[in-house]
This record gives structure tokens, sequence and C-alpha cells, in this order.
């Protein structure tokens, strides 16, 4: 099982099913996404395409948030919401909250 999970992480991939170009596609661009983890672009491009995994964490939240905000708020990009809409629905399992 280890190691079937390292080799998942070394392709690009997550335990959540998305990878770092999915997160590029959400943000835009590195720096957009360097700006939502408040972090420096270089580190985002220093990933080499294998998203850190407390990173990981961090953006999967923050994208669950972004899908559960209300639609017509104005400080939540509505590009950057049709994007992580249109990746989560192809790729992010459910989550059931109890």
């Amino acid at each position: 099982m280890r190691l079937s999970v390292k080799l998942w992480f070394h392709f690009g991939m997550n335990l959540y099913g998305l990878s770092y170009s999915d997160f590029i596609y959400i943000y835009g661009n590195g720096a957009s996404l360097a700006r939502a983890l408040d972090i420096e672009p270089q580190a985002v491009y220093q990933w080499h395409g294998c998203v850190p995994k407390l990173r990981l964490y961090e953006l999967r939240e923050k994208i669950e948030c972004l899908l559960a905000s209300d639609p017509n708020d104005p400080a939540v990009d509505p590009a950057i919401r049709a994007r992580a809409q249109r990746v989560a629905s192809k790729k992010l399992p459910a989550v059931s909250c109890l």
C-alpha cells in the first residue's frame, strides 16, 4: 500500500485525484496559485509538478470552501469558481459532512 501511494505522488497525482496542472488550471497560473496560498510564486514553480502534501490539504480546503461559498460573493473570482467546479465535477470524490 505504501509503495502505491508513493508511486501515485510520483506520477504527479495525489490522493484527491488532482494534479499540479489541475491546480494551475483552477487558479489560472502559478502566480495566482501562490497568492491563494500566500506564498511566493517561486515556491510554486519549485514544486516541479508535484504538490507538497501540506499544500495539497490547504488547496483542497480552499477549493471546498470556494465551491460551498455564495455564488454572488464579490470576493470570489467567478472564473476561478467556474474552473474549480469543472475540475471538481470530474475528479473530486463526494465528501459527506456529518
